[in-house]
Order: C-alpha cells, then sequence, then structure tokens
C-alpha cells in the first residue's frame, strides 16, 4: 500500500491514460465492425484466392450452394447447406492465372486459360477459344467471328451465332430456365443490339434496338436483363478525355420495349452514409428481382473502418425504375478494397477484399443465421482496430503544439517571478501556485477552439462530443489533475514550478488521449 501512496502521481495519470486509449481501442472497434446497413451481417470468411476473379456460384435443388474459386494450386470447391454451414470440401489441382476461368457443376468440370477451353478432369484441350461465357446451365465460347454452345455431358460444341466482325460483343443472361444472348455491334452510326432467346440450342431472335453515345464516350461493357417482352440495359461507357486527363466510366441506364430505340439515362447513385454521391463505380453486376431491377456493384464511398481516409471501396446494391435510382443500401463495410461482388441469392452476396497478394473471400447476409454468426470476435477486426488506434494515437502528438498557446503562459508568469525581487517564488507561497493553474486554465478556455474544432468534435464519439463538453473536460481533467497532485505531495515535496509543470503536463496529456485521436 505504500508503494501506491509513493508511486502515486504517477499511477493515476497512467490508469486515466489507459482508460481513454481503452475508450478509444473499443470505438474504434464498433466502426472497424459496424454492419453495413440495418439487419445485414458483418462479413464472413470462405476462403482465400491469388486472383481477383470472381468464383463460380450456384444452388442446388436441396438448397446447398456450392463455391468455387481459384487457389494458388488449383480449384477448391465448396458445399454449404441453407444456413452458410461448411458441408463438403474438395480440391483440384489446374494451372492458375489472372486469366482462368472456371465451370465446375455437378460432374462437370471445364476450365480456360483465355486461348483455349479444357477438361478439368484430363487437363485435355477440348478447343482454342477467344472467350469464354457461362450461366448456371450453360456453356457458351466464342472462336474467330462464331459463338458455340458446349454440352456439358458430351463436351460436344454446336454453332449458334455469327458476329459480324471481331469488334461486336456477345453477351448471356439466365432467368430461371430461360437463357438470353445479346449482341452488339458496332459501326459508324452508333450501337445495334440484337436479343436472342436459347431454347434446344436453337436461337429465336427476340427484337433489335439501337443507342448513341456522345463523341467522347465508348461502349465499354453491356449488361441485360429480360422480362416479358420488356428489356433493362446497362451500358458502362468510357470517357476517353476529360479535364483530369484520367479515363473515367459513365453509367447509362435503360428501360424499354424489345424493338424500341434504348432512351438511355446516366446514372447517378447517391452515397447512403454520406452527403455526396458514389463514385468510381465498377465491377456491375444487373438482375431483376420479382420484376424489379436491382444492381449490384463496387464503388468508392463513405466509411469509418479506415485511419485518416473517410471512404473506401465497399459493396453497395441499388434498386432502379425506369428512369431513375429509387434505393441505395451498403452491403459491405470494410478497411480494404472491396471487388467483384457476386449475389448468392435475394439475401446473401459475396465479394473480395484486396489485401495485398491475397484476396480474401467475404460473404455477407440479411439471414439472421449468418448475421449471428457474423457477430463473433475476429482476429482480422481486432488487428484493424489496433491499428487504426496505434495510427491515431500518433496523430494525437499534434495536441502539444497546438496547445502551445496554452501552456505558454503559465511558463511566462513563472519565469517573471522568478526574476522579479520578491521571494514568492523561493519562499513556496501558493498562491503562486494557484495563480499559474489559473493562467492556465484561462487560456486553454479562451484559445479552446484552436483544438475544439468543428471537425474534430463531428467525428469525436458522443461522450466526448457534446454540448459544452469542451468546457466540462477542460475543467475536469483540471480537478482531477489537481487532485491528484495534493495527494502526491503528500508523500512528496516539490517546488512550485515543479508542481505547475507537472499540472499542464498532465493536464495537456489528458486531452491528448481522449480528444488528440480525432485531429482528422
Amino acid at each position: 500500500m505504500e508503494f501506491f501512496k509513493r508511486k502515486w502521481v504517477w499511477l493515476a495519470p497512467v490508469i486515466i491514460i489507459m482508460v481513454g486509449i481503452a475508450l478509444l481501442f473499443i470505438n474504434n472497434y464498433q466502426k472497424v465492425t459496424e454492419a453495413p446497413e440495418k439487419n445485414w451481417s458483418r462479413e464472413i470468411n470462405l476462403g482465400t484466392t491469388p486472383v481477383a476473379s470472381e468464383p463460380s456460384l450456384y444452388t442446388a435443388a436441396n438448397g446447398d450452394i456450392t463455391l468455387t474459386y481459384l487457389t494458388a494450386d488449383g480449384v477448391t470447391k465448396k458445399i454449404y447447406n441453407k444456413d452458410y454451414d461448411l458441408k463438403n470440401k474438395s480440391t483440384y489441382q489446374i494451372p492458375v492465372n489472372k486469366f482462368t476461368q472456371v465451370y465446375l457443376k455437378d460432374t462437370t468440370f471445364l476450365y480456360s486459360d483465355y486461348y483455349a477451353l479444357y477438361n478439368g478432369k484430363t487437363h485435355k484441350k477440348l478447343t482454342d477459344i477467344d472467350q469464354f461465357i457461362s450461366t448456371d446451365s450453360k456453356v457458351f465460347y466464342r472462336k474467330d467471328n462464331q459463338l458455340y454452345s458446349l454440352e456439358t455431358d458430351s463436351l460436344t460444341s454446336q454453332p449458334l451465332l455469327k458476329l459480324e466482325n471481331e469488334n461486336a460483343s456477345i453477351h448471356a443472361y439466365q432467368s430461371g430456365q430461360s437463357t438470353y444472348l445479346m449482341k452488339n455491334s458496332v459501326d459508324q452510326k452508333g450501337n445495334h443490339i440484337t436479343f436472342y432467346k436459347l431454347k434446344d440450342n436453337q436461337v429465336t431472335t427476340l427484337g433489335k434496338s439501337d443507342f448513341t453515345l456522345d463523341d467522347s464516350l465508348v461502349a465499354k461493357d453491356l449488361q441485360f436483363a429480360i422480362k416479358d417482352n420488356t428489356v433493362k440495359v446497362l451500358v458502362t461507357a468510357l470517357q476517353k478525355q476529360n479535364m483530369s486527363g484520367t479515363p473515367q466510366n459513365q453509367y447509362f441506364y435503360a428501360s424499354t420495349p424489345m424493338k424500341k430505340q434504348l432512351n438511355l439515362t446516366q446514372l447517378s447513385i447517391k452515397d447512403p452514409h454520406g452527403s455526396g454521391h458514389l463514385t468510381e463505380l465498377g465491377d456491375i453486376k444487373l438482375r431483376l428481382n420479382d420484376g424489379h431491377t436491382q444492381l449490384l456493384f463496387k464503388a468508392f464511398g463513405r466509411t469509418a473502418t479506415r485511419y485518416k481516409e473517410s471512404k473506401q471501396f465497399n459493396i453497395y446494391k441499388a434498386a432502379l425504375n425506369d428512369t431513375e435510382v429509387t434505393s441505395v443500401m451498403r452491403l459491405s463495410n470494410t478497411p480494404s478494397n472491396s471487388v467483384k461482388p457476386m449475389w448468392i441469392n435475394n439475401d446473401t452476396i459475396t465479394w473480395l477484399d484486396l489485401t495485398g497478394d491475397q484476396k480474401d473471400l467475404f460473404l455477407s447476409s440479411s439471414q439472421k443465421e449468418v448475421i449471428t454468426k457474423a457477430k463473433g470476435v475476429h482476429k482480422r477486426n481486432l488487428l484493424n482496430a489496433l491499428g487504426k488506434t496505434a495510427g491515431m494515437l500518433s496523430l494525437s502528438f499534434l495536441t502539444i503544439v497546438i496547445a502551445f498557446l496554452w501552456f505558454i503562459w503559465p511558463l511566462i508568469f513563472l519565469v517573471i517571478m522568478m526574476f522579479s525581487n520578491n521571494k514568492a517564488l523561493d519562499n513556496d507561497h501558493p498562491w503562486v501556485f494557484y495563480t499559474g493553474i489559473f493562467i492556465y486554465l484561462a487560456a486553454t478556455l479562451i484559445f479552446k477552439d484552436r483544438l475544439f474544432t468543428h471537425s474534430l468534435m463531428n467525428s469525436a464519439p458522443d461522450y466526448l462530443s457534446f454540448t459544452g463538453s469542451s468546457f466540462i473536460y477542460l475543467l475536469g481533467f483540471g480537478v482531477l489533475t489537481y487532485g491528484i497532485l495534493m495527494l502526491g505531495l503528500k508523500k512528496r515535496d516539490w517546488s512550485i514550478p515543479i508542481q505547475v509543470t507537472y499540472f499542464v503536463g498532465i493536464h495537456v496529456a489528458f486531452i491528448m488521449i481522449f480528444f488528440g485521436p480525432y485531429l482528422i
């Protein structure tokens, strides 16, 4: 007990500082693990992959979900039940590069290395290709200017469509048991789209549409969905020249009867957790859900998971009517760059987080079972919270610079007393101490706005940023520091200058630890 009494003058500030650091860590952990939306889960790790390519997903009749993704040595297939408990895991060895695509369903195993299509079981090359396209139940490939359908049982091919030239593009869309194709041909007059329905390896033309873009734009990617006689088309256009000199994507959407010209509307999507709009959209997936158009995409938007930087790429879902975006939800909230989102079903998505050489494959969902699973403590979240806390603490030392106008005045006062003719300082008169700390506290209140800015108060948690909190904390820490000092002086004989210096130093340290981390 005697030890604590002798060391109280140092132990008490250390304990309070540790409490401040603990509160900062808890606040950061809550932000790092904040769910992307109400009633939507945090991320659950499904595996890692060395390449930023989309996994293959399909749902069996019994509700089991099969997930297939690339690894450094080949392919991993995992089967989950409807609650996403792992039931089975299989691995297959194939050559892997950034262009590798895989189709692994039931007994069919195919992969492409960009130049050719292979039998995944025998590694035998089936054919040279220029493009590999797959849906839940169909496999297509393009060779020269011909589109082929590949029978997954016999691995035999059948020609489907002849393309005009190498600049023509082909796209596939599956809705239930129906498979649709879209061909886009480009000439000086614009883009000419033809829609087809595939049935029994026979192609039926459904209709044609056209659209044009500004001269500064070129169509980079097209996606479509068909419902009855209405087609939904999403156009990703590359702006070839702009003021910044950096090529940028713009996004256009049209919902129109099959045989009419597309009336494209440029999309602008608000950030659901910020004051502006989402930027740098990419990896967009278009689909129809109960007749309603939905987009799943990555975008640069607001997040509180990072140190200093308030934005990051996360995954979002948007609902559209015929002309505009009607609602937006954030479906991931991580500090890493999130890309390649995919729907598993209406309630669940997957995506990749780019974290160095390895890419983490994550899942999140609105299912109660998944929300419960995702609430556990995970090592990556602890490390993210620790990293953010360390970064904010390092920034907090700027408090000493900002608080210069606080402690310069009591120091000037002590210097004046030191060189004055009276003996008050030499005789340790108490009024010198009280005058020094009064001058200091008065300076903190007069110049408090230098530290307690609108930016700091907006970013600080509620327990630090309520109305009048700066006044209360400045005086409250002053009273606390005074109490610690008075108890400590029972075991120590400090001169007045040391007492004033201690009071000022500890008070600044308290402000630095509690408020300094939010100097962003």
